[in-house]
């Protein structure tokens, strides 16, 4: 997309196209505006004359300052999706809640990877619509500084919905909604830190959607993090969410070490009871089992003490290998949406 684009900042707003999807006109009306603007100066009697020969301190409106151009990170990279989010319970294991969560949360994460949140509490399907979003965002080449417009049902089809009823639609837009709400703030490979919301925002009417991103929040979490292959369509065919989550946090994996009971119910967010964990978490990996050999063969929990929490579960693996795209150098991101740089790494 042209730099031009940029000045659509400098148009009336009657003739503000909200969507955005015609940036070269637009940008070509703010150019207008400022030749005319200028010829008008030109030819218009000078400010000492028209005053008598007093001076004026009337200026000519200078045109708006040209944003700095924000590329999607990865955009030849579709189906790619940074390791943050299917390593830890930013999208958990849980029903939908309608209450907000409390400011700034901890949620448990992997590692070194550092995560706080507040607004609105994520789920699996939520999960889902940001990746079809990202993904639409990539097709587009989108600058980060400008919406992308969509529509409901093309996202629910992305999302593996046949039917783009008005009940799906309502379950997407909804869904986007608290996208927009959710803001996080995050600790990445090599300490890179970042903050913002999963999306700046989701907009409405009868043509569509126009959703932005957080362009420096995107940057860093597209950009800055391991990206990882998800196949999602696998994913869908997958009954329940914690086997979803499973199948998305093995895919970041090469080889599973046994994992405490407790680790992974915090680590996937469950919501419901510990005490039906265990048998939760064996369905579910009896499932990955049947519907994706290639990643889980199967799955062994060895019992110890009363408290299930002790309890280690080894899940054999599948030839399956994870690939994934290696974060940015720092220096790549433009200098307006280079994160900062904490203490601390991230192991794989």
């Amino acid at each position: 997309m042209s730099g031009l684009a940029d000045c659509t900042e400098g148009l009336d707003d009657e003739s503000f196209d909200d969507w955005g999807a015609d940036a070269e006109r637009y940008a070509a009306q703010a150019l207008a505006q400022t030749l005319a603007l200028r010829q008008q100066k030109q030819t218009a009697p000078s400010a000492s004359h028209a005053n008598g020969g007093r001076a004026s301190s009337f200026r000519a409106a200078e045109p708006p300052a040209m944003r700095t151009p924000a590329p999607i990170p990865c955009q030849n990279k579709p189906g790619h999706f940074p390791a943050l989010i299917s390593r830890s319970s930013l999208f958990p294991v849980a029903r939908l809640d309608r209450e907000n969560m409390k400011p700034d949360a901890v949620a448990k994460s992997q590692g070194t990877y550092y995560l706080k949140m507040s607004g609105p509490a994520l789920t699996m399907l939520d999960k889902s619509v940001w990746e079809a979003v990202i993904d639409l965002a990539k097709k587009a080449s989108l600058d980060m500084n400008e919406s992308l417009k969509t529509s409901l049902s093309e996202i629910a089809r992305r999302i593996g919905n046949a039917s783009t009823g008005s009940r799906v639609l309502d379950a997407v837009w909804e869904s986007l909604q608290r996208l927009s709400q959710a803001a996080v703030e995050a600790t990445l490979p090599k300490g890179i830190q970042c903050a913002g919301k999963m999306l700046a925002s989701a907009d409405k009417d009868a043509t569509g959607v126009r959703i932005r991103l957080d362009p420096k929040f995107a940057s860093a979490l597209l950009g800055m993090d391991y990206q990882f292959v998800v196949d999602s369509a696998r994913r869908r065919t997958l009954d329940g969410a914690l086997a979803q989550w499973l199948h998305d946090f093995l895919s970041t994996h090469e080889q599973s070490t046994p994992l405490t009971l407790k680790y992974l119910r915090e680590l996937c967010g469950y919501a419901a009871h510990k005490r039906r964990f265990p048998e939760s978490l064996g369905t579910a990996l009896a499932l990955l089992a049947k519907d994706a050999p290639t990643l889980v063969l199967g799955h062994a929990i060895n019992r110890g003490d009363k408290d299930s929490d002790s309890w280690t579960v080894e899940i054999h693996r599948g030839a399956e290998l994870p690939s994934f795209q290696q974060p940015a150098k720092t220096g790549t991101l433009s200098a307006a949406h280079r994160p900062k740089r904490g203490r601390g790494g991230v192991a794989l």
